[in-house]
């Protein structure tokens, strides 16, 4: 590994912030009960040796200018534990930011972020790009790539295959890299048997998350739910599996209706619930 033309032995994340590198990953390294300023400084805080304190009116004013630079919409003092995914892992990039690296890896940080969020991280981006950092950028979501990057490096099963300027190369180009062959049918049709419902769902409704929800379920099916996030798709899963409780609507299971009032009685009804949240 170089490192402005001279070899460098980079042993440790410590060592790789003295050189300026940080890192952001897909799953936020926070500490869930303290704040949010005390999450973005935390071992960096600003310690009077006489006084034996630090000095949190600086942690404070820091937090608010690094949040204000960058158009961050989040209040310093709520406790980390209380923000949503995708408000945690804008912390984990804040966190990353704060130490004003010189090159930044993001390893997929747009997985939780809503459109809206993308849209304001990438122009943090820009603005970094602009200021001189470099940029690593680690997506399998190629539109964002694309719109973000000037080179593209594409990797299979651990090796190195190419690199290519951005302008020089179409999506279905870096795809056939990826994979090794180019696909030709990648959403065929195909005939299936239509099995039995083993849950229905009627007009489920929470207020100000979901409303009005109906579906069927089949043996042997999957079904998926695409949306944003804050579209209501995890809160409806919540609450067919007695996590939260709707105001109205029925659920049967193998055509009789049941009440789920927890996830114990989701489970003996064969129902299993796979959070979003991968350390949960």
């Amino acid at each position: 590994m170089y490192l402005d033309g001279k070899p460098v032995n980079i042993t440790g994340p410590l060592m790789a912030q003295q050189y300026g590198i940080a890192a952001i990953y897909q799953e936020p390294a926070i500490f869930p009960d303290l704040n949010v300023a005390e999450n973005i400084f935390m071992g960096r805080q600003e310690y009077n040796p006489l006084s034996r304190r630090i000095n949190w009116r600086r942690v404070y004013e820091e937090t608010e200018q690094l949040l204000k630079s960058l158009e961050v919409d989040l209040n310093p003092r709520i406790t980390v534990k209380n923000l949503s995914t995708a408000k945690q892992q804008m912390l984990e990039i804040l966190k990353a930011l704060s130490a004003k690296p010189r090159i930044l890896i993001m390893d997929e940080p747009t997985s939780a972020l809503t459109s809206h969020e993308v849209k304001d991280l990438f122009d943090i981006i820009h603005r970094l790009k602009e200021s001189g950092t470099s940029i690593i950028f680690i997506s399998h979501r190629l539109e964002e790539v694309f719109e973000i990057a000037d080179r593209i490096t594409v990797l299979r099963d651990g090796h190195y295959i190419s690199t290519r300027n951005i302008s020089e190369v179409t999506i279905d180009e870096v795809i056939k890299m990826m994979v090794g062959r180019t696909l030709s049918d990648m959403f065929p049709k195909v005939d299936v048997e239509i099995e039995e419902t083993i849950l229905k769902v009627e007009g489920l409704t929470r207020e100000n998350q979901f409303y009005d929800i109906s579906f069927e379920l089949r043996k042997g099916e999957i079904l998926g739910f695409s949306g944003l996030v804050g579209a209501g798709r995890t809160e409806l899963a919540r609450a067919i599996f007695g996590m939260e409780k709707p105001d109205s609507g029925k659920l049967f299971v193998n055509g009789k209706e049941v009440h789920i009032s927890n996830p114990n009685v989701a489970m003996k009804y064969g129902i299993a619930y796979l959070p979003e949240d991968k350390q949960a």
